[in-house]
């Protein structure tokens, strides 16, 4: 009902998943759960899988997309886990690596979940 007074460019539509609460997607939208609560008109703290919840932030804190990335010449995991602002420990275990040996035209999993 709140969404007729906003800018598209000022909220973003959370579909919950197995394992989310109110707390684990405030920290992901870097709000607090209270306010996404509350934006929704909801008093409960049950989540339904598929529920749908506005969530009420800015342009810039939208998050990121997960893309593909293709190694190039010169590339390191650690470049590209620093190029993408993410842990080499993540990227390794999102892309199934034991070790950190790469070639080009390997096709990573940038994931920012």
């Amino acid at each position: 009902k709140n969404i007729v007074n906003m800018k598209p460019s000022q909220y973003y539509v959370h579909v919950v998943k197995s394992g989310d609460s109110f707390a684990s997607i405030g920290k992901k939208y870097k709000i607090p759960y209270g306010v996404i609560k509350s934006f929704n008109g909801v008093k409960s703290n049950l989540l339904r899988i598929n529920q749908k919840l506005i969530i009420p932030i800015g342009k810039s804190k939208l998050p990121k997309a997960d893309k593909d990335y293709f190694v190039k010449a010169g590339d390191t995991l650690a470049s590209i886990a620093r190029t993408n602002k993410i842990k080499l420990a993540k990227l390794m275990k999102d892309n199934n690596l034991k070790t950190s040996f790469i070639r080009i035209g390997d096709k990573l999993r940038i994931r920012y979940d």
